[in-house]
């Protein structure tokens, strides 16, 4: 006998499948709420299964609701007190629902945690299938942050604990797992081959559409676009068995957009976008929206592929630096058609910003894993050197009681102890030199880097001086380049380890630097600064609010002193409680023009200063004053 609960989870995977309504889901949605607002403890194993099988069918609605409910599951999963069985398959539908969200670290920590607790308590074949399922999802979410390598060994991992369980279901999902990190690898003839090898395993519809999705893509990585294209209409029929048919649809657009059918392009990618828009598939949503870029690029609606490359942008975290160089990368290919040449070059250099981060993020893990490693080593010839002392001491005890011989072998002893820390120390020495050998060689590099890159700057300058646009684009970029290249001076000027500078020696640098690249003999630039001359602010920082003065006092320059004389500017930094500050910017320039919107996004060096300002958790007010008045609340606590 079915309870009511039951029942209604049966209808819902039929209207699922023939159309769902709002009054259905609805009353669905009521009966699983109302179950999970029941007291820990009070529901059956069944029970519980039920509500995790309502999110899991829930995911391929809304995803954020999902999501949430399952978060609501996990504690009466918990109180069932099975070994955590049923709480592991909480767990992987909670995981899917932070992949779909594109919450990749929150999901491998989710996942990690997991598999520490749940692993080695039982070989029973289904818990070994769960703890399989946790290492194909902590897979999943090491494929998607593009760490192929640790991908594949959870992939491995789950495979084997897939073969213990005798799980055949899940030994395909292995099989295909693995197939697709081939592919990702470029070692498409293995990949094809194990493709083909799973269409012949089964008959299931579900892995046969996954499969030639999956070949369809292949055959697009290797140019192969009208062999995709067959395999991608196969995938196509057996839409209906799709699990993400929203990737379908994707995959189906960029085959249409590589053979140039563009209006079939557009029609299978607005497909995917409702299915994104509809369950909340954020990851998914992104790919869409950046084909949807480079769909409207390649047919030369530039207006277009602007438009979707804003809605793209919107999606991305700050965090995610891959990303962001990837969409300022497309903006500046955008403006290089268009040859708005001052933008096409300022994303250009947003790009390889973003680019060289994500490089000094990678040595800064690899320096700090090398740290680990030295502070666990250190941590061991401690405990070893007391174990020595220890026993020592013991000795030195026993020793005491059998007289002067005793006291010999102690001092025997003592000498033994002297010589073996005074070698550990000399190992500890060398390894915190090679450490900071490290840090002091990235630091090199990177001004190096940046007073290289600078000086050729400064030499196009000077070059372009009878193509004046082009000349103010470079001159613009090189003043963005200096306020970095000028904090790395400082740190270093500092002495090594500094992550602080004097906030006003740093800005006094700027200024000057943007007096003699502004100004001139005939027509003099003078900037006044007041900055508390003691006070030291963290570098990423300290580095913004350079970049914000510096996209200021070059926005002056270009617009609001055509009609004057002497131009002045004036900065003033004042500190606030809690580690905030105040930036307050005045120029004696024409002031702001009357149709002046403060969120626009035609200036790229606005556009700058409000991504600054954004960072560190501030705001900023646009006014006139004789002049143009700047004012800025910053958190520094925030950078």
């Amino acid at each position: 006998m079915l309870s009511s609960f039951q029942f209604y989870l049966v209808l819902f995977f039929f209207l699922l499948g023939n159309g769902l309504n709002g009054q259905s889901l609805d009353s669905l949605r009521q009966l699983a709420e109302g179950a999970a607002e029941k007291a820990y403890g009070t529901l059956t194993e069944a029970e519980v299964q039920d509500l995790i099988s309502y999110a899991d069918t829930l995911l391929r609605v809304d995803n954020d609701q999902s999501l949430a409910f399952i978060r609501r599951v996990l504690p009466h999963a918990r109180a069932l007190g099975d070994k955590g069985k049923v709480e592991m398959q909480a767990i992987v539908v909670y995981a899917n629902g932070l992949l779909a969200a594109n919450e990749l670290d929150s999901c491998a920590s989710l996942l990690e945690s997991s598999i520490a607790r749940f692993e080695g308590k039982s070989e029973e074949a289904s818990y070994l299938g769960h703890i399989g399922s946790l290492y194909q999802y902590l897979g999943f979410a090491y494929r998607d942050k593009s760490e192929f390598v640790s991908a594949a060994e959870h992939f491995n991992t789950a495979a084997a604990y897939f073969d213990r369980s005798g799980d055949q279901r899940n030994q395909l999902a292995a099989k295909y797992n693995q197939a697709n990190l081939l592919t990702r690898l470029e070692n498409y003839e293995r990949a094809e081959q194990s493709y083909e090898e799973l269409l012949g395993m089964t008959e299931n519809p579900v892995v046969h559409g996954v499969v030639f999705s999956s070949l369809g893509i292949l055959n697009m990585k290797q140019g192969k676009y009208s062999e995709a294209l067959d395999f991608l209409l196969k995938s196509e029929g057996l839409i209906d068995y799709a699990n993400e048919p929203e990737l379908t649809y994707l995959n189906l657009g960029i085959a249409y957009m590589n053979l140039e059918r563009y209006s079939l392009a557009e029609g299978a990618l607005a497909q995917a976008a409702a299915i994104c828009k509809q369950r909340g598939l954020k990851r998914s949503f992104l790919l869409v929206w950046n084909n949807f870029v480079k769909l409207y690029y390649r047919s030369g609606d530039l207006g277009r592929a602007r438009e979707f490359l804003d809605l793209a942008e919107e999606q991305v975290s700050p965090s995610n630096l891959t990303e962001q160089a990837v969409i300022y990368e497309m903006k500046a290919k955008i403006y290089e058609a268009e040859q708005d040449w001052e933008h096409a070059l300022a994303f250009l250099k947003l790009k390889q910003i973003y680019k060289d981060s994500i490089e000094s993020m990678e040595k800064l893990e690899a320096i700090s894993e090398i740290e680990a490693k030295y502070q666990t080593q250190q941590k061991e010839l401690k405990n070893q050197a007391l174990l020595r002392e220890n026993e020592l001491q013991a000795q030195i005890n026993s020793n005491q009681r059998m007289g002067l011989g005793g006291l010999g072998l102690g001092v025997l002893a003592l000498s033994g102890l002297s010589l073996f820390l005074y070698r550990q120390r000399q190992r500890i020495q060398a390894q915190k030199s090679e450490i900071e050998l490290l840090h002091r060689e990235q630091r090199h590099r990177m001004m190096n880097n940046l007073v290289f890159a600078n000086s050729l700057m400064s030499l196009q300058v000077r070059r372009l001086k009878e193509q004046p646009e082009a000349q103010q684009a470079v001159r613009e970029a090189d003043a963005r380049l200096r306020a970095m290249s000028v904090l790395q001076s400082r740190l270093h000027h500092d002495g090594e380890g500094q992550k602080t500078v004097g906030i006003h020696a740093y800005l006094e640098e700027i200024t000057t630097a943007l007096q003699r690249s502004f100004g001139s003999p005939d027509k003099p630039l003078r900037i006044h600064l007041h900055a508390p001359e003691s006070e030291r602010v963290d570098g990423e920082a300290a580095m913004r609010i350079g970049l914000i003065v510096n996209e200021l006092a070059t926005n002056s320059c270009k617009h609001a002193f055509a009609g004057q004389a002497a131009p002045q500017i004036d900065v003033r930094l004042e500190p606030q409680p809690d580690n905030r500050y105040r930036l307050i910017y005045t120029d004696n320039g024409s002031g702001l023009p009357a149709d002046f919107q403060v969120d626009t996004k035609q200036s790229m060096g606005l556009y700058l200063i409000h991504n600054l300002v954004k960072q560190l958790n501030g705001h900023i007010a646009f006014s006139n004053n004789e002049g143009t008045r700047v004012e800025c609340e910053l958190d520094l606590k925030a950078a």
